[in-house]
């Protein structure tokens, strides 16, 4: 300790020692070197206090060692402490802290001003120097002492003037900022040491202030390419700290050089990331600086709104100091003058400025007196006040030249009515205005200077005499000076960089752009106002990348719910993405609207926001949990001194909920009353079972809001549609009320039985009538002890209205009518006769027709009898006519034979409209006797119409409504035999129900295994109607556990690719169901599901050809199927080689499959660059192998193959003329074949483009390798379709105009051979380009593939006659496949014809004989 508190003792006394005497560079080299080292030890504050005084002092008087000190300072930066303990040990003025380095560069900065004159001077002390330059000093010595006696010097510049002339350097101009130190020679401080008279004073301070820029700029341009370059030491966690230091300095009045640090280092921060060339991790990381930068400053302005009335009472307050008046008297300020205190940040800018714009000067007199006031506990802040003068100073005369250089332009000179006397009179005003302002701008000048020079050196003898101004309000005065210069006025700069920077391709850059948004939004939210930003975030929101979706929708989630009017401004975006293909989108959504709707009850799209919630009902389980979660805290939990207004509204809002429901399915509802209010079992917790019972209150409450609320809008409703509207709304909620807590409308049953005898005059009637129906339904068994006469009146009701009524009404009436009698009238003699009623109706007719077909009065019984067939089976489902109680025949069993009979008869008529309701009685015949479907002529019934091609639609339709309902009705029955199973035999004990079977589970088995290929049949029907009803009986089989899963995914498969909508996500989420059970079926099933979506597109689009992609932007229609198995890297790449390999073989698959499968894959949902590459590499393996295949195979065809092993690939390109195709059928067959390698080939080009792929990427990839660089992210770069156009063409030319005798058909096929040829060349050429071989046979190589590009074929006009396809050997022998030329015989004009490179044929004139010189000229 001794030794350490004399080291500090003896680095106190330097800085005395570097103001009395100048040293020479080799001792001042030691002491820099000395005073640096402490800043980056731990646990030395005191030292590096006392340091930080010495340093200042070298940096002020000896300019060419500041770059020595900040090279040891950047020498050191890695050497900084890392431990958070006393991490910021220099405590400034507001209690905070920051790093000692950050005080020693600031304080740096802030000592460079210089001082041109000072008010006393001291004796001259001797300096220590070289003995050849010591004869000076004497001269020296004689002016200073006679200057001093006069107590001041003269500013005035004459030629009588005795002090030494003595030139500023050449390079004392300001120079341009571009990072580098510019040293200007030695200069004073406060004629301490050399002593150079700058000949103006004004360039001096100004150039000085310069020079603090210049040491700035340079620290910080060397400070951040330490870290962008890539060495050992990490500087970025440095740099955010000493960002993090600027920002908590900035706007006190002892640091205002940070204000001038962040200003450099905001440009350079933009310019870093703006450019294209910096480090990928050095523009993400400078957007966040920036951001953190931004944000700060508008956090500031936030917190600024006020300061305008306190530096309005700190200038009274000066004010009445000065006059000794009260401040009542002050005459600075009107009552008109003082601002809103609610007014935007902007508006509140502009009012500051107006009112305080004339007290500049004296605010800022006041901020100096500041700092002279307290100058003497901090010494610092000697050079804090000169930093804060320089900079006045500097602007004040970069204003004057902007006033001289580009003057304001005068108002509008000359109007109507004004003659030139008032013009002229504008124009003097104007430039008397200018002048009034440069001379004020001098005086101000003046002052300063004249304050600068007059460096106080004690001022602790005047603070009795002036009046002082607390720390706080000299915050706000720096602060108020600082929002008109560059760092603040350049915040809307920052912001406009950082939009620009959501625009950037790198997913990277965009979502560290919205992060650096997130946060300036976060100091501001009313700045989600501005239009351009609005724009910049809808446009993140629909963004291709999931995590800048998220992120965009966080930031817009986290400030809307505080601003009703930037909820309303950003719902529609919000709600777009509730629908996203990102699950933590779709949560963060979900869970934002649900702020809304709890936050702010009265915004407008509540309704809407509850019907979009709904949809996700179904959703996956951590949404479903979250959706459930929402509607709960809504609507069911009870809130503290809930008003009857309160609960209204609840209601209300779930009534609009229902009644806004598509289709009016609201299964949704359904299963949130279940989830909530089903009866606990033996794994319910207490805390379960409170909720439930306090949802039930819940409940209980709304159930007898919406009675009373049925009650008052009967008596409004005639002649309103609107209140019928929400009066069947209210019924529908009452009945799905019932199906959850039945017991808690059963009071209400008598209250709503009135509602069965209102006359139905409109659509809205029917469904208030149908919803009382099913209400009544469930809640009657629950009555305790209902009176005779209600029940017979029912009865009476019912009957009534299936007489009545249409079949949408007779359905409900009759399942209720049987409640009735079955559980509590037990009145089977009412529905024996009314069942005798409408059969005998039916077998009247039949007896009829039987008898004569042609009989007129069958005609009008039409309407009757389709009533009793759909009355008859309904009937049946409801009742047991063959047991006793129903029936006392003893024939067993004849009813049900009678009725089968009679049903099957009317199934056979020819008639559409008899036999659709004709089986769909028999569908609800079938319910209660399900054995029946088992027979021949049910199964052969079905059959015939499933998969009929001249059956009626409305028949197939029915049928799979028959099967569904029939599923549906068979899985309720067993739900609850299930139940009452368990609660019979946990009363005795049993605990095992494995060994408890039933039986018609068995025969719905049975029935679906039996129907299972005419309903797959009907997954390829051209109407959507058909195949939606097919996948609705197939999703209930599965769902049952009827049929083995894999029977069924690869149709489901190919459902996924339907152009109807609801079908396509009702087929997704079943296989995301399956997948999740039996993970290996859907890998096992993917290819045959591939084959039968083709075969549905194909029946669904009879257009040539089927495509494999939806459009805008192109899609691939198995890419939901795709995303299943793609997580899987082994099955995902067992199923691309799978599709891949299925074009080696054209013969065994068709070309429009290939073409088919080649779209898929072009257009796959690809997420990582492995993905694409595989693809490619396998793609390019087979071109390699059938390409050259096909190629040999196109030669043989057209030179003959004994020739054609002959020659050579170099020989080929020297080829002139072939007389013809030795075997056209061959060379079409094998054009034909080889469309499928084209197609690879295109496939190839396309992915290349698609992800930006070069052809070194795709020849350095390797399926073994499991490099990280593989697994990026990767995105589409652009967005064009798949174009296998020349395929297409190819096909049809060489298939469809077959004509092996014309000379066109012929030119056709050697055009296409040469296309191909080409096409295999640019392969090889790619692959040679590509490889790692530098040695001769490459680069011949390469050479030769590029002449071949080239090479034209030439076919002779004259022909011989072919007689057979292939050509004996003594006709190849005689084609003329010279290399050298003959010997030219008479020549004979003719026309040949030539393939040029560009693919199109042209005719020339030729000699006979003459040689093709083989470059199409």
């Amino acid at each position: 300790d001794l030794v350490y508190n004399r080291i500090v003792e003896l680095m106190e006394l330097m800085p005395g020692l570097l103001t009395r005497q100048t040293l020479p560079d080799t001792l001042v080299l030691q002491i820099s070197t000395l005073s640096v080292s402490p800043f980056f030890v731990e646990n030395v504050g005191t030292l590096q206090l006392a340091a930080l005084s010495v340093c200042r002092g070298i940096f002020c008087l000896y300019e060419k060692h500041r770059q020595i000190i900040l090279d040891d300072i950047f020498s050191s930066l890695a050497r900084l402490p890392s431990s958070k303990r006393n991490f910021r040990s220099y405590t400034l003025s507001n209690g905070e802290s920051i790093q000692m380095v950050t005080a020693l560069v600031l304080q740096l900065i802030q000592c460079i001003i210089k001082v041109p004159e000072a008010e006393e001077k001291k004796e001259p002390v001797k300096e220590i120097e070289p003995l050849d330059k010591r004869e000076d000093d004497s001269p020296r010595k004689s002016k200073k002492k006679r200057k001093g006696k006069k107590g001041r010097r003269s500013h005035r510049r004459s030629s009588e003037d005795e002090r030494p002339k003595t030139p500023p350097p050449a390079d004392d101009k300001p120079p341009e900022i571009v990072g580098v130190v510019v040293e200007n020679g030695e200069g004073t401080e406060g004629g301490v040491g050399k002593e150079y008279y700058a000949p103006d004073a004004d360039v001096l301070i100004v150039t000085s202030y310069e020079q603090a820029l210049h040491t700035a700029n340079h620290f910080l341009y060397a400070f951040l390419r330490k870290c962008s370059a890539k060495e050992q030491e990490d500087y970025r966690p440095l740099f955010e700290n000493f960002i993090e230091d600027l920002l908590t300095c900035l706007n006190l009045p002892e640091w205002p050089s940070a204000e001038n640090v962040l200003t450099l280092l905001g440009r350079l921060l933009v310019a870093t990331f703006s450019s294209k060339h910096s480090d990928f991790a050095m523009r993400t990381v400078t957007i966040e600086y920036l951001g953190n930068i931004a944000a700060h400053l508008r956090r500031d302005a936030v917190n600024s709104r006020s300061d305008s009335a306190k530096l309005k009472q700190v200038l009274v307050e000066q004010w009445a100091h000065e006059n000794n008046e009260t401040e009542e008297a002050c005459p600075l300020f009107s009552e008109e003058e003082k601002p809103s205190s609610q007014v935007d940040i902007e508006e509140e800018d502009n009012v500051k400025s107006n009112i305080l714009s004339d007290h500049i000067t004296e605010l800022q007199l006041i901020l100096l007196a500041f700092l002279v006031e307290h100058s003497d506990v901090n010494p610092e802040l000697v050079h804090a006040r000169r930093f804060f003068l320089g900079q006045w100073i500097r602007d004040a005369q970069v204003t004057c030249e902007q006033l001289v250089k580009n003057p304001p332009k005068p108002p509008a000179t000359k109007t109507e009515g004004e003659d030139e006397n008032t013009e002229e009179e504008i124009l003097a005003e104007h430039e008397e205005k200018i002048k009034k302002q440069m001379n004020d701008l001098e005086e101000k000048k003046n002052l300063l200077k004249n304050l600068l020079q007059k460096d106080i050196i004690k001022p602790s003898t005047l603070k009795s005499q002036r009046w002082s101004v607390s720390g706080s309000n000299a915050v706000r005065i720096a602060q108020f000076l600082a929002s008109s210069r560059s760092l603040s006025v350049n915040f809307d700069i920052y912001l406009n960089k950082i939009l620009i920077e959501l625009q950037e391709s790198a997913i990277g850059l965009r979502t560290k752009a919205m992060k650096a948004l997130a946060a300036i939004i976060s100091a501001d939210p009313n700045l989600l106002h501005r239009n351009e930003l609005r724009l910049g975030v809808h446009g993140r929101i629909m963004d291709q990348a999931a995590s800048v979706r998220e992120a965009a929708v966080d930031l817009v989630g986290r400030f809307v719910l505080d601003k009703p009017q930037l909820t309303l401004q950003y719902y529609p975006m919000l709600s777009e993405r509730i629908l996203d293909k990102g699950v933590g989108v779709r949560k963060r959504v979900i869970k934002i609207l649900r702020d809304i709707c709890v936050q702010q009850p009265d915004f407008p799209k509540l309704t809407e926001i509850c019907i979009k919630l709904i949809r996700r009902i179904n959703d996956q389980d951590g949404i479903r949990e979250v959706v459930a979660k929402v509607f709960m805290d809504l609507w069911f939990t009870e809130q503290s001194e809930e008003t009857p207004d309160g609960l209204i509204k609840r209601v209300v809002s779930i009534t609009e909920a229902v009644a806004e429901s598509p289709d009016q399915n609201c299964d949704w509802f359904k299963l949130l009353l279940n989830q909530y209010l089903k009866p606990g079992d033996e794994n319910t917790t207490d805390k379960d079972e409170d909720q439930r019972v306090r949802i039930t209150a819940q409940s209980k409450k709304m159930i007898d809001c919406l009675v009373d609320s049925v009650l008052k809008l009967e008596n409004f409703s005639a002649g309103s549609s609107e209140n019928s509207s929400r009066l069947v709304s209210c019924l529908h909620t009452i009945y799905l009320f019932a199906e959850a807590v039945p017991h808690l409308v059963a009071r209400h049953c008598t209250t709503l039985h009135p509602y069965l005898n209102m006359k139905c005059s409109q659509q809205i009637d029917y469904l208030v009538l149908y919803h009382v129906t099913q209400t009544l339904e469930i809640v009657l068994p629950l009555m305790e002890h209902p009176s005779d006469d209600f029940l017979a009146s029912l009865e009476e009701d019912m009957i009534t209205l299936v007489m009545k009524y249409g079949q949408f009404i007779v359905q409900a009436c009759i399942s209720c009518l049987g409640v009735i009698i079955n559980n509590m009238t037990h009145n089977f003699k009412l529905a024996q006769e009314c069942f005798r009623t409408f059969f005998m109706r039916l077998v009247r007719y039949k007896k009829q027709y039987t008898e004569n077909p042609e009989e007129s009065s069958l005609e009008a019984l039409k309407g009757p009898v389709m009533r009793s067939l759909f009355t008859v089976g309904l009937l049946c489902q409801h009742f047991e006519f063959d047991q006793g109680k129903h029936n006392s025949s003893k024939a067993v069993s004849s009813i049900q034979n009678q009725v089968y009979e009679i049903l099957m008869f009317f199934a056979g008529f020819q008639e559409e409209e008899i036999r659709n309701r004709a089986i769909c009685g028999l569908g609800f015949f079938f319910i209660r006797y399900d054995k029946m479907m088992l027979k021949e002529q049910s199964r052969q019934l079905y059959i015939d119409i499933l998969k009929g091609f001249d059956a009626p639609t409305k028949l197939k339709v029915q049928v799979l409504k028959n099967l569904q309902l029939h599923l549906q009705s068979d899985e309720k029955r067993l739900t609850q035999q299930n139940q009452a199973m368990r609660q019979e035999l946990k009363r005795d004990g049993i605990t095992d129900l494995k060994t408890y079977g039933d039986e018609k589970s068995s025969v719905s088995g049975a029935v679906a295994q039996m129907l299972l290929e005419p309903i797959h049949h009907c997954f390829f029907h051209k109407l959507t109607q058909v195949r939606s009803a097919a996948v609705h009986v197939v999703c209930q089989v599965l769902h049952q556990g009827l049929l083995h899963p894999i029977s069924c995914i690869q149709y489901l498969i190919a459902i996924c690719t339907d152009i109807d909508e609801i079908n396509r996500i009702k087929a997704e989420q079943t296989l995301i169901e399956l997948d999740g059970k039996y993970p290996l079926f859907l890998h096992s099933q993917f290819f045959p599901g591939l084959r039968e979506s083709f075969k549905l597109q194909t029946a669904l689009f009879s257009t040539y050809p089927v495509r494999g992609f939806r459009n805008n932007p192109p899609i691939s229609l198995l890419s939901h199927v795709y995303a299943l198995i793609r997580n899987s890297k082994a099955h995902r790449h067992s199923q691309l080689v799978t599709m891949i390999k299925q074009f080696d073989d054209y013969k065994k698959t068709d070309i429009n499959l290939l073409l088919y499968i080649a779209d898929n894959l072009a257009h796959m949902s690809y997420q990582v660059v492995e993905e694409p590459l595989f693809v490619i590499h396998h793609v390019a393996l087979l071109i390699s192998t059938s390409g050259t295949t096909y190629l040999e195979q196109a030669k043989d065809a057209v030179y003959g193959k004994d020739i054609a092993e002959t020659i050579k690939d170099e020989d080929e390109e020297n080829i002139d003329e072939i007389d013809q195709v030795e075997d056209l059928p061959r060379l079409t067959e094998v054009l034909v074949s080889c469309q499928s390698c084209t197609l690879l080939i295109l496939l190839k080009k396309h992915l290349m483009t698609q992800y930006n792929l070069t052809d070194k990427r795709c020849h350095e990839f390797s399926p073994l390798e499991s490099a990280k660089m593989y697994d990026k992210q990767i995105s589409r770069h652009s967005n064009l379709a798949y174009d296998p156009s020349p395929v297409l063409s190819a096909v049809q030319q060489l298939t469809l105009d077959v004509d092996y005798e014309s000379e066109e058909f012929e030119k056709s096929a050697l055009l296409y051979y040469k296309e191909f040829r080409d096409l295999m060349t640019q392969q090889d050429l790619a692959e040679f380009k590509c490889s790692d071989s530098e040695n001769e046979d490459a680069e011949k190589s390469v050479k030769y593939y590029e002449r071949r590009k080239e090479l034209p074929v030439k076919v002779r006009k004259e022909r011989k006659p072919r007689v057979s396809k292939t050509p004996s050997k003594d006709a190849a022998k005689k084609r003329k496949l010279s290399k050298t030329p003959a010997k030219k015989p008479a020549k004979k004009r003719r026309r040949r014809y030539v393939v040029r490179s560009d693919s199109e044929f042209s005719e020339q004139d030729d000699d006979e004989d003459e040689d093709y010189d083989g470059d199409g000229r």
